[in-house]
């Protein structure tokens, strides 16, 4: 069998690649003999295979921590660090590059921010009367 320059490029980080986000050492050594044995063989399009699961497992999870969380993603892990260490103006930067950011006001948006803070009463008995209420 002989392998070219650009296989062997391409190999190592396939045989390398994570089983998963949360593998374990153990994990990777099982993944990594099995790999080198598809390339033992010559299954190359079982190893692409193996790989392409992966790539697509991985996407799936970072697709399901962002969604409905404008928190989320990695680039605005940084965001409550910064606040707390007064670098506001770096925080800020970090939401608008991102593309998060507070949500355009519309009519509906007020009408459900009246409803949860209502206008406060004032009881006036307490005060004529002197007593704490």
């Amino acid at each position: 069998m002989r392998t070219s320059t650009r296989q062997l490029m391409m190999v190592f980080p396939l045989l390398l690649q994570k089983p998963s986000l949360k593998s374990k050492s153990r994990d990777h050594k099982l993944a990594l003999e099995r790999r080198l044995n598809l390339w033992r063989n010559g299954d190359y399009d079982g190893l692409l295979k193996e790989c392409r699961s992966i790539q697509k497992k991985l996407s799936e999870n970072i697709e399901k921590q962002s969604k409905g969380n404008n928190l989320a993603g990695c680039s605005l892990k940084g965001f409550p660090r910064l606040m707390l260490q007064g670098r506001v103006g770096a925080a800020l930067r970090i939401v608008h590059e991102s593309g998060a950011g507070p949500i355009p006001i519309t009519s509906s948006v007020i009408d459900q921010l009246r409803a949860k803070h209502p206008n406060a009463s004032l009881d006036t008995s307490t005060m004529l009367s002197g007593e704490p209420s």
